[in-house]
Formats: structure tokens, sequence, C-alpha cells
């Protein structure tokens, strides 16, 4: 039977029809009644379809029944096993008899009377090829997403037969199936035949409707299509292009223009377009992508529609439909996705911004992905932009980083040099690089390419070749070469200076060159005076000179001694010799007592004026006390600053304390700043109270207070030479300092935040009140000795001890040892023990005297094993001498724990040595 090939062309043809008549635009003076006619047609259709969908649940339901019978009766499956025992435990059952088995029986018999009918009139075959049709006709209208995909399948050749005839087939033969199937099947298969006839009549009315709507074919005879399908009947009809099958869509184009008529062919599966255009005569055959380019071309803004003019749109689109685009349209894809991915990749959006492209490829990508490929289909000026980029993206390579110069100072950015980019086979690219060195340049290559990179001129220029694994370079310094000038003469600023005493002046030194350029050399250039800065100290005159590259340029420096300034009016000026003389005249006169000159006028009346408050004797004893308190503290204080210097020297000693940053040290030198300040004052008050003290002696009838001018002058003597020596030792701290290259200024402050610094015992036992770390190598108490006490903290198996044994205990000495260098030194005037750890062998000591005021630094020295002595030596050489005592170490196995043993006797005595020092 093909009763269903009828129907499904059947179906497909009523589906087109309605299709073209739902959605043809027609011309004016038939479009209100068409309308009105295709929706009429649309309503008959979805009647049918729910009839369809009817039938088919029927169709189902009677399936089921039939195969439970068919189950049933053969025992098959788990339906017929189970129905199977319910008819033997009917037959068997217990009372029933004959009869009850004579009715299971006759059952039995029509059910399989039924299915014989079924099979010979082959009703149910022909009633599955009717569900399995109207099944899959009713699915693919509720799944089509419109009735154009439905006819495209299901009405490939275009079938134009009677569409009620392959229904009315079926309905016969259900019908006639119907007279010979038993009750209640016939019953069913004469619902069938009826349904069938209502949807016969529907699909006739659906025919009438769809005729009379029938206009927009370009083989209807409508007048406006004439020229159309002149052209067409000639240039294009065949047996398998027949102009009826082409129904107007020009309203879906409107962008071709006033005289451009489109065609589809919606009578076969192709679709094809026909597009005529008027005003030329001129038609194509177009396939269906033409519509997918023409909605590209709908999607490009309309400032650049415009490029393509309206008399040439419609030529363009087809020639791009005829030549297969889908390659063309997969590139343009491709191209707009990279543009879209270029955000993450900074320089090639660097290259693109400065090439003046970045901007045009954002608004590409801002059109939207339908106008793009518009663009690169259709917009010759836009395809052309986008062809640029692309072959920036894929086609060039860059370098970037910074060019940079050596100088005395390191690296530095060195601008307005020449950068080059050459690469094998692509392009060449320069720039110059910025104010602080960065450069950026770029040129066209690809990935595997060779390359060199130039910069800079002459002898410094750089180079440097490689090939580029990746698209670009990141952070590629350009080193340029370091070309020392030699200059021609050295020029000094000023060539003279007049200075008195104590005051300064800085020269400038400048190199001149070749060509006459200078440049400031004065932090380069070696001075005889050790610095730039002069500061005058004596009168007389100085040549200042300074050296660089072996050329010198030198300054005259003239020192004048500076006039005494006199204490007026007490003193006056002798021009004869120079110096100041009392003011005689005034009635000044020396007292050599109080050593100045006084007025014993004034000072009498000045008695008379105050009366008796000057000579009051209470007053008096309460002066002489106060100045035995004050040379008290005096003494107090400078032993204290003896205390402090010491200390300082002892950390100073300590060849593994850095100096400028050890806090111990600055401890000390702010400490014993302030003693000095304190120091003055208490000078300053002493001088007072004597100077009052020895006029009033003068002056006053004293009666119970007597007054020793000798013992005043006595105490106040005193004082002099320890302020002196507060002098002499900061100086001295200082210059230790400043041979450390130290800040003064920075040490002071940094002392000056250790409160510990001011505790008297602190001080005097030489510390900060810090403690020892053992094994740090550092003295961490300030006592002038590393690792003081930790005996015991590691393995030794050598001590040597060296110290001054001389009577003033005044020395320091330095000690090394081949293999272990710099041991560090001895604290002033003491001991110190130098645990070691060596391996047997020979080795040498060497003893360096750094400090013998005397000029005899007297030393003892002794080496030991455990308890074996490998050597000693004493002696007093000079300040400056190096003495070396050989020993050998042979490998004692008890010599460690002799040595260790021994350690804290030989600490003990170091620290009785250094105290009985402080206390000195």
């Amino acid at each position: 039977m093909k009763t269903h090939t009828y129907l499904e062309k059947i179906f497909s043809k009523v589906v087109l029809l309605m299709f073209i008549a739902l959605t043809i635009i027609q011309p004016p003076a038939l479009l209100m009644a068409q309308n009105q006619e295709f929706e009429e047609a649309n309503q008959i259709m979805q009647g049918m379809n729910e009839s369809l969908k009817e039938v088919n649940a029927d169709i189902e339901q009677v399936q089921s029944y039939y195969q439970q019978l068919k189950d049933c009766l053969s025992g098959a499956g788990e339906t017929g096993t189970e129905c199977q025992q319910y008819i033997d435990l009917l037959y068997n059952m217990e009372g029933g008899g004959i009869e009850l088995q004579d009715q299971v029986m006759t059952v039995k018999e029509l059910g399989n009377q039924i299915i014989q009918r079924f099979e010979e009139t082959n009703a149910f075959q022909m009633l599955n090829d009717a569900a399995e049709r109207f099944g899959s006709i009713g699915t693919m209208v509720d799944n089509s997403a419109n009735a154009m995909a439905f006819a495209q399948k299901f009405n490939p050749e275009g079938a134009r037969e009677d569409p009620t005839r392959a229904l009315r087939m079926i309905g016969e033969a259900i019908g006639g199936a119907a007279g010979s199937l038993p009750y209640p099947m016939d019953k069913i298969f004469e619902g069938y035949a009826n349904s069938v006839t209502v949807i016969i009549g529907r699909l006739n009315q659906l025919q009438n409707k769809i005729e009379e709507a029938r206009q927009g074919s370009l083989g209807a005879s409508y007048s406006g299509y004439a020229a159309a399908q002149e052209f067409f009947d000639t240039n294009f009809a065949s047996n398998s292009r027949l102009s009826i099958e082409f129904f107007d869509v020009t309203s879906q184009f409107r962008l071709l223009g006033g005289d451009v008529q489109v065609f589809q062919n919606l009578g076969s599966l192709t679709s094809e377009y026909y597009v005529y255009k008027g005003d030329t005569n001129r038609g194509w055959i177009a396939p269906t992508v033409f519509s997918e380019i023409y909605n590209y071309f709908e999607a490009v803004p309309s400032s650049d529609k415009s490029e393509v003019t309206v008399g040439y749109r419609a030529e363009l689109i087809v020639s791009q439909a005829i030549s297969n685009p889908r390659a063309e349209i997969n590139e343009a894809k491709e191209h707009y996705n990279t543009f879209r991915e270029i955000d993450t990749q900074f320089y090639v959006r660097r290259i693109l911004e400065e090439m003046q492209l970045l901007n045009s490829m954002n608004s590409l990508v801002e059109a939207g992905e339908d106008a793009f490929i518009g663009y690169w289909l259709l917009i010759a000026s836009k395809h052309r932009e986008i062809r640029n980029i692309v072959e920036v993206i894929t086609g060039y390579v860059y370098s970037e980083g910074k060019v940079l110069k050596e100088t005395e100072s390191g690296r530095e950015p060195a601008p307005g040099e020449l950068v080059t980019l050459t690469v094998s086979g692509g392009g060449t690219g320069q720039v110059s690089s910025e104010e602080n060195g960065d450069y950026f340049v770029y040129t066209r290559g690809r990935e595997g390419s060779d390359f060199t990179i130039t910069a800079g001129q002459g002898e410094e220029r750089f180079e440097e070749s490689g090939n580029f694994y990746q698209q670009g370079f990141d952070g590629f310094n350009l080193i340029l070469k370091s070309v020392e000038e030699i200059p021609v003469s050295l020029t000094i600023s000023p060539a003279e200076a007049s200075l008195e005493i104590d005051g300064s002046v800085s020269f400038t030194v400048f190199a001149v060159f070749d060509d006459e350029s200078t440049r400031n050399v004065t932090e380069l250039a070696t001075w005889n005076t050790g610095s730039s800065s002069f500061t005058a100290t004596e009168a007389g005159e100085t040549t200042v000179t300074a050296t660089y590259l072996g050329l010198s340029a030198s300054a005259v420096v003239i020192v004048e001694e500076a006039a005494p300034q006199c204490n007026e009016p007490s003193e006056v000026l002798d021009e004869e010799t120079g110096n100041c003389v009392c003011n005689t005249a005034e009635g000044y006169e020396m007292n050599e007592e109080l050593g100045k000159c006084i007025n014993i006028d004034e000072a009498l009346e000045e008695v008379t004026e105050e009366g008796d408050a000057l000579c009051d004797e209470q007053s008096l004893i309460a002066s002489l006390a106060r100045l035995d308190e004050i040379v008290a503290s005096g003494n107090r204080l400078a032993a204290n600053f003896r205390a402090t210097v010491n200390k300082f020297m002892k950390e100073v000693n300590d060849q593994n304390s850095d100096i400028c940053e050890n806090t111990i040290i600055a401890a000390a030198f702010a400490g014993a700043k302030d003693q000095q300040a304190e120091y003055q004052v208490l000078v300053d008050e002493a001088t007072r109270l004597s100077t009052d003290l020895i006029l009033e002696s003068s002056l006053c009838p004293l009666e119970d207070v007597e007054i020793d001018i000798n013992s005043i002058l006595q105490k106040i003597s005193q004082l002099g030479p320890i302020q002196g020596e507060m002098e002499d030792g900061l100086a001295m701290m200082e210059d230790q300092l400043q041979q450390q290259s130290c800040d003064t200024q920075e040490v002071e402050d940094q002392g000056d935040t250790i409160a510990e610094r001011d505790d008297p015992e602190v001080i005097q036992a030489g510390g900060t009140g810090a403690t020892e770390i053992c094994g740090d190598g550092i003295d961490n108490d300030g006592n002038g000795l590393i690792d003081d006490g930790c005996a015991g903290a590691s393995n030794f198996n050598v001590t040597i001890s060296l110290y001054d044994s001389g009577n003033l205990a005044d020395d320091v000495f330095g000690l090394s040892v081949s293999g272990q260098g710099n041991l560090g030194n001895t604290p002033e005037g003491g001991l110190r023990v130098y645990p070691l750890r060596l391996s047997p062998g020979s080795y040498v000591a060497t003893i360096t005297v750094i400090k013998a005021p005397d000029n005899q630094g007297t030393y003892t020295i002794s080496i030991m094993e455990g308890s074996q002595v490998l050597n000693s030596s004493t002696g007093s050489p000079p300040q400056g001498s190096v003495i070396d005592v050989p020993f050998s170490v042979g490998g004692n196995s008890d010599a460690t724990a002799e040595t260790e043993s021994m350690l804290p006797m030989l600490m003990n005595s170091m620290r009785q040595i250094d105290q009985t020092e402080g206390s000195n």
C-alpha cells in the first residue's frame, strides 16, 4: 500500500500553500481581502491538525488492545503469562463443571477469530501505516518553526495531485475493513472512516481558500510581474523550475531599491531566489544564502551602507551569494572573535594605537558580528580596514624595554637614543628612547623570524641579534657600552681664597675636554687636603690641589691672623703689640688674683649701693660650700667621662664591630657629650662663685669668715685640666667616627635613645647593660670582649692569651692567626683570651701593636693546647710593630676538655684586669 505516500504529499502541499498565502505581501489592491482569507485558511489548518491528533490517539488505543489480546491468547510476554494463568484458573475452577469450561473455550476461540480476521483483511497493518503517517505528520507540524520548514521536508518534489485523493482511499479502505470485523472493532473502524471524511472536508475548504489567495505567484498573471515573468521564462524556466512556484518576497529586501523585485521558490527544497532589476531588465537566480548575505548588509550601520549605491546592491549581493561565500563568512567570524580578544594583548593594542587602527578596530567590533560580516563581504573600505588590522595582529613583532648607559655610579636611563629593529624577511622599525629611557619599537615580521636590534651610535652602540620565538619581547633592556672620555685639563674654582682663622671655603673642579665641554669631577678627584672643603686653623698660605686622571689644578688660600676681640670697656687694643690691655684711661687695672681688669672705684660704688647685702657672711659661707660641691661633682663627672671614653675605645677596637651602627658606641659618644656639657655648666658656676668670693674678700670687712684666696684658686685650677681632657677625649672620639665615615650627629642621635648610658655603674663596668650572646662574634655588652663568659659554649682545643703586661696598662694589640683571619683587638691595657678550634698542623700568630702612648707596646702572649704550652712570648716593640709567633697543634684528644676547663679561669682574670683598669 502507498496511501501514506499520497497522504504525505497532500499534507505537504496543503501546508506549503498555506505558508505561501500567509507570508507573501500582496500588491496593495489585493492585500486587505487576502489577509482575511489567509486567516480563515490558518483556522481550517488548525482544526485539521486537531482531528489528526484525535485519530492518532484512537489508533494507539486500538493497537494497545490488539497487542494485549494477541499476547493473552498466545501466552507471550509477562501479560500473556498472567492471562493464561487466569484462563487456566477459570477452566479448572472447582465446581465450575463442563459448562464453565465450554464458556472459557468459546472466549478463546472468539479471540483467535478476531486476530485471524485482522490478519486476513490486513486491516491492522493498514491501521498501523495510517497511524504512523498521521503521527509523523502531526508531530512535524507541531515541531516545525513554520509551515515552510514542514513543506521543505515532506514535499521535496512539489507534488500537485488532488489533495483529498489519498485520504479518500484511506477512508474507503478503513470503512471496508469495518464490515469484515467483529464487534466492537467494526464500530471503532467506522469511527475512523468518519474522522477521515471530516478531514477530507476541511482539506477541500482549505484548498478553496488558498486558491482564492494565490495571487502572489510569479505565474499568476499579475500585471506587475509581467516584465519579471517574461525575463524568467526566457532565461530560467524549465521542467524543474516553474514560474508558478516563485512567490513575491520583495518586501523583505527593501534596501535593494524600488526597481528590484525578489521571488522565492517555495515549491522545492532549494528555496532559491529570482532577483529581477527592472530599470536594466536584468535578472539572476541566487541560492538561499542570498537572504543571509542580505541580512548581513542590513546589519551594517546606515552611514556605511551608502558606500554601496542602491543601483548596485542587488547585483553585489547576488554575486556574493553565487560565489559560494561560506568560507568568507567563516573567515569573517574568525576575524571578529580575534578582534574581541585583543583586550588581553596589551602590546598588540599599543601597536594598533600607534598605527591609528585601534579606534577603527573598536568601532568594527562594537557594530556587532552580523555588521562585521557585512563589512567583510560587501563594504570595500571596511574590508581593507579589517585586512590591515589582521595584518598587524598576525604580521608584526615588537620589542619593549629601556635604553641604559653604564656610568661610574651605575646604569642610568639614556634618553633620545635611536633604537632600530630589523627583521629578516620583514621590515625595519625605528624609535627614540624617552626621557626615562623607555622604548617601544615594532615592525613587520612573524614568529620564527630572525632580527637585529641596535641602540645608540659610535663606540657606545649596542647591537644584538636573535630569533622571535614569540610575537615580541617585554623588558628587553639595551645597555650602551661605557666609553670613558679623557679630559685635556682641569680647572678649579675659586682659584684664590682669603680666610680668617676658623673660616672655610669649598672648591669645585671641572674636567675640560677636547670639544671645550666640561664636567664636574669634584667628587671623583683626589684632594691633597683630604676633601674639597678647607677650614683655616692657622695663619699662612696653603695650596689646595685636586688630581683627576693624571691631571691637576691648584688654588691658593691665604689665612690672615684675626685681630683680638677686647672686652670693652674694661679692655682696649694696644696697636703696637696687637694685644688687649686694661683701659687705664677709664680707671681699669689688672687684678692678678682675678686675672682680669677691674675698676676699683666702680666696685666700691657697688659695695656702697648694695651695702650689707654684698658682704653677707652667711651668703659667703654658702658660696664656699657650693664651690666645694662643684669641685666634687666635677671630679665624679671626670671619672665617669673617662670610663665612657674607655668603653667607646674598647668597642671601636673590636674588629667585628660596625662602628657607625654600634649602639654601644653611640651610647658612649652621646653620654660623653652630655657629660662635657654638664661639666661646662659646673665650670661656669665655679668661675662666677670664685670671682665673687675673691672680690668680696678684698672689699668686705669680715669678722667670722676667713676666705683663703689661694685655696679658692687651687680649687678652680682643678677644673681647668679636666675640661681640656674632656675636649681632647671628645675630639678623639669624633676622629675615630670620621675615620670610619660615620655621621657624628646621627651617632649622637642614636645614642640619645639609650637610657642605660647615664647609669654610672653600667659605664664603670664598660658596657650598656646588654646581655652577651655567645657565638655571634659581637661584643654585645660593650665591654670590649667578644663572647665574654661563653667559655663552655663551644668546642675549643686551643687558647691564646694576649695582654698588656706593662706598668701603665695603656696599650692595645691586635691578633690574627694563619687560616683564621683577624681575631680582633685586646681591650686598652687589658687581657683578651681567644678560644680556637684548630686542626693539627703549623700556624703563625701575628701580633700588631695598635696603640702604645709611650711608644713601647709591652705585651705577653701564651698559646696553649689543653694544659700544654705551645709557645709564649714577651716584648716591648714600638707602636705599629708586627710580631710573628709560630706554633704547632698536635691533635691532643684531651685538649678540648682541658682547654674548656681552663677558660673560666682565664675569663675571670680578664674581667679582673678590666675592672681594675676601669676603677683606675
